[in-house]
């Protein structure tokens, strides 16, 4: 009956429940009361990918744990079981999977999904959906325009340009080390002086000396240096 929790086994006779990440663990995890954070519950669904930059390839790449290969089914089976379905499925809580049967029923996604475009890619993700070749191409090739574009605008032979293309994973210009190197020899310079001072001195000199805009060069030659 609509409005009454549904009572079943929580975890579902599914052949795809072998590959689940979270086969093997409590149920009772997935289970949080009202209130309580399900942040590091859903990051067992959804996977926890973050940036990081490869000093050895010049790039930028994702690191982490990928989403749970069966998010999908997941997500699908508890759609379409009828009524208030409790609990964590495919990354999402029951409001969530509510407000997704209000905007989107599950049963007409792929119809209303307009394929080919970057916004049917961002469908397919939210919906929990396999994603298709005519979305994957269009992801990909929005990702190569918006790095163009953001390439278009890197200032080189500025520090600017330098953080930029490191950002953005680009190999490193020649002008833009060369105002890499400035800077960083403008910056050194200024806490070198303070090194014969006494250790108050040095602090006290250090606070009106570096300035907030110091901070990026400090960190870039620090990770130089690591």
């Amino acid at each position: 009956m609509t409005g009454e929790s549904v009572t079943f086994n929580f975890i579902p006779v599914q052949d795809w429940v072998s590959k689940a990440r979270c086969r093997g663990m409590d149920p009772n995890i997935f289970m949080p009361e009202p209130g309580d954070s399900t942040a590091e519950i859903k990051e067992i669904c959804n996977g926890k990918m973050v940036k990081r930059f490869n000093r050895d390839k010049q790039r930028n790449e994702l690191v982490g744990e990928p989403p749970c290969p069966v998010r999908g089914q997941c997500l699908q089976y508890a759609m379409e079981l009828p009524g208030k379905v409790v609990g964590i499925f495919g990354g999402t809580s029951e409001k969530e999977r509510r407000a997704m049967r209000t905007e989107f029923r599950m049963d007409g996604a792929a119809k209303r999904i307009q394929h080919g475009t970057i916004g049917g890619y961002k469908a397919e993700w939210r919906f929990g959906l396999e994603h298709c070749d005519a979305c994957i191409a269009a992801n990909v090739e929005t990702t190569r325009r918006n790095k163009a574009q953001q390439k278009s605008k890197v200032k080189h032979g500025t520090y600017a340009g330098y953080r930029s293309e490191k950002r953005l994973g680009l190999p490193i210009c020649e002008a833009c080390q060369q105002a890499y190197e400035v800077e960083k020899a403008d910056y050194l310079s200024k806490t070198t002086a303070l090194e014969t001072d006494s250790p108050l001195r040095q602090v006290l000199n250090l606070l009106h000396s570096v300035t907030t805009a110091d901070w990026p060069i400090a960190k870039d030659i620090a990770s130089e240096q690591a």
